[in-house]
């Protein structure tokens, strides 16, 4: 019907774009191709977009509001004095990134920075001592100020470093005057709708500091250092050179910027996206999954140790219960709208574990059996298993939890299932691999992998086959040559392998009889 169409319209000198609005689905190429937007290698970069201040402000607003309420102040004097030079950051450095290639390298990493910078400084600036030499009630008078300030540098002091190192283009060609005015200003007066950064080297000799004092008189409000210098000039003084990164200021402002930087980069490194996969076109599922949780965890959902879990922090690292915890991830990132998530729960932790994110139990193996019993009062013991993050600042970012002060890895509880280790049985790497994690499976109680089938042997799920990366068919090809292959209740009599009830749930899995159980130092429980 299309090429009928095109046959009978396109001679008649009507448009070939047309003949896509004539009939229904994607729209035809003149040679009768449908136009699809087939992405290119390598790929061309499109540059920041020269975005609102108010959206970019906007983007950092569950920090400005923690700011608000450990201000101080009330609305109209917040907004004066602390919104006032977060908005002429935002205007000078719009959506630049702090770095080319390491802390907070990507779009707006530049603004998150010294925002967070800001916050964290005037947090560390309560209760710290200060003009330790003046009267009470000097101090009383100083103090706000004393905390303002610490606000004001940790805000500045992140900004020289980058603009001494970086060249700002319009799509022309065009090069931004870092030092005569903002970025968003110049962006409007060469009506650019898209900007590119570029980085350079500095040259030699050139202080680092001198790129920052040029642009604080466009960021700081007058009325702000007014307020400051008729307490303290000393004090004002100390603000610019702590922003300035000036060696030898020795005060008070400074080491508490000086330490807040350090709590900021060790959270950022550990957070950081690069650490757990890129945002690549068509497969990114890995930064994703690590956001969700740490949403989760922001949200207050999910606490480590909150006596119900699934976040257990203890002396031994930081767990997450598996696969209890992962429909609400996948519910989470399904309702955010990201495409692709995969169903299976082991599909997920492989992800995880791939990028980095998470611990080996053995190589490849993600579930740590786990007890969660001491972290309740009167409840018994309760064995399940979990990941384990490789850096739990990865998970928890600012959160002040502090582990507790046992392990949650490695407790046995005596039982019918506990299992021993398994003796050597000739078994390949890979295969060994597999039984230990049946072991672990096993010992957590993993009904939903693995069950014990009264007077046949132990049922195994093709999921927990599938976690080492082996084939359902080609493992009972083995159990079977070595006379371990026990029998389920599927029809046929010559299967191998078949479906089994696991946790109520039919799925693929086979049976591995008693003897082979004992070999390979399963415990059977008794009969």
């Amino acid at each position: 019907m299309l090429n009928f169409l095109k046959r009978a319209v396109l001679p008649g000198g009507v448009p070939a774009g047309v003949v896509g609005r004539l009939v229904s689905g994607p729209p035809v190429h003149p040679e009768g191709h449908l136009s699809i937007d087939v992405p290119r290698y390598p790929p061309s970069d499109p540059g920041l977009p020269a975005a609102p201040v108010p959206a970019i402000v906007a983007s950092q607003r569950d920090l400005i509001d923690r700011l608000r309420r450990v201000s101080g102040f009330d609305d109209t004097t917040f907004e004066s004095r602390c919104l006032a030079p977060i908005q002429g950051v935002a205007r000078y450095v719009h959506l630049l990134p702090a770095t080319a290639f390491e802390h907070f390298a990507g779009a707006g990493g530049l603004f998150r920075y010294c925002v967070e910078m800001a916050l964290f400084s005037r947090q560390a600036a309560e209760g710290r001592m200060f003009a330790h030499a003046a009267s009470a009630e000097a101090r009383r008078d100083l103090e706000p100020r004393w905390k303002y300030a610490c606000f004001l540098a940790g805000l500045l002091s992140e900004l020289h470093r980058p603009l001494a190192a970086l060249v700002v283009t319009d799509p022309t060609g065009r090069v931004w005057p870092t030092f005569l005015g903002s970025l968003d200003a110049w962006l409007r007066a060469v009506q650019a709708e898209r900007y590119h950064v570029a980085w350079q080297g500095r040259p030699p000799g050139l202080p680092a500091s001198a790129e920052g004092a040029a642009v604080f008189g466009d960021i700081i409000p007058k009325g702000a250092l007014a307020w400051l210098n008729e307490a303290s000039p000393a004090l004002v003084a100390e603000v610019f050179g702590t922003a300035l990164g000036q060696a030898g200021t020795g005060g008070g402002v400074a080491s508490v910027v000086g330490a807040t930087r350090e709590r900021v980069l060790h959270v950022e490194a550990s957070t950081r996206r690069t650490r757990y996969g890129q945002l690549r076109v068509g497969h990114h599922l890995e930064l994703h999954l690590v956001d969700a949780i740490r949403q989760r965890v922001a949200a207050g959902g999910w606490g480590a140790n909150p006596r119900q879990g699934p976040l257990w922090f203890g002396a031994d690292g930081l767990y997450l219960e598996w696969p209890m915890a992962a429909g609400a991830i996948r519910d989470d990132l399904m309702r955010n709208g990201t495409p692709g998530i995969p169903l299976c729960a082991f599909t997920l932790a492989e992800v995880l574990g791939r990028a980095g994110v998470l611990a080996e139990v053995s190589p490849g193996n993600w579930l740590w059996p786990i007890c969660t019993g001491p972290c309740h009062d009167t409840a018994p013991p309760t064995h399940c298993s979990a990941l384990k993050f490789s850096e739990p600042r990865s998970v928890l970012g600012y959160s002040d939890v502090q582990p507790a002060a046992h392990r949650f890895h490695g407790l046995v509880e005596p039982g019918e299932h506990a299992v021993s280790p398994a003796p050597s049985q000739g078994l390949a790497p890979a295969e060994a691999r597999m039984v230990d994690q049946w072991r672990q499976s096993l010992g957590a109680r993993r009904t939903d992998l693995l069950v014990w089938l009264p007077g046949r042997g132990l049922a195994v799920s093709q999921d927990l086959i599938a976690l080492s990366g082996a084939d359902l068919a080609a493992v009972a090809t083995s159990l079977h040559r070595r006379h371990w292959l026990g029998r389920g209740d599927w029809p046929s009599p010559h299967a191998r392998a078949g479906l089994l009830a696991f946790a109520g749930t039919l799925k693929p899995g086979l049976v591995l009889n008693e003897a082979g159980a004992r070999q390979l130092g399963l415990a059977v429980p008794p009969t």
